[in-house]
C-alpha cells in the first residue's frame, strides 16, 4: 500500500506481486455469453477483436489462455480500429470484464470488498 494526498492507495503491477489478484493479468476464470475467459486481459483483447469483426483474431486470442505475450501477439495481428470507436466503448467494456471476475470468483470479491 501506498499513501497519495493522505489516502492510502493499493498498488499493483504483476499478477503474481502483492494485491496481484486486482490485475487484469491475473488468471481468474470466468464466462461471459457462453464462453470462458481465463482472465480480464485475454477479454479484453477478445472483444477489441470482435468489436473490429476479426473472427479470426478473436479465435486466437482464446486459444492463447492467460499468456499475456501470447494475447499482446495476436491481439497486433488484428485489423486496426478506427480508435475514436473502439475507444468510445473501451472502458465500459473493461467495466463488464471485471464485474464479470468478481462476480464469478467468490474469493477474490471478499478480498476486493475487503478493502
Amino acid at each position: 500500500m501506498a499513501e497519495l494526498n493522505g489516502d492510502m492507495i493499493i498498488v499493483f503491477k504483476t499478477p503474481d506481486g502483492e494485491w496481484g489478484e486486482f490485475s487484469n493479468q491475473y488468471q481468474a476464470p470466468f464466462t461471459y455469453i457462453g464462453t470462458r475467459f481465463e482472465s480480464v486481459e485475454q477479454f479484453l483483447y477478445y472483444m477489441k477483436a470482435v468489436f473490429g469483426r476479426s473472427k479470426a483474431t478473436a479465435e486466437k486470442i482464446l486459444a492463447c489462455g492467460s499468456d499475456s505475450s501470447a494475447l499482446s501477439k495476436a491481439s497486433k495481428k488484428q485489423r486496426v480500429l478506427e480508435s475514436n470507436s473502439w475507444e468510445a466503448v473501451r472502458s465500459q467494456i473493461m467495466r463488464l470484464g471485471m464485474r464479470q471476475k468478481f462476480l464469478q470468483n467468490p474469493e477474490l470479491r471478499r478480498k476486493l470488498l475487503s478493502t
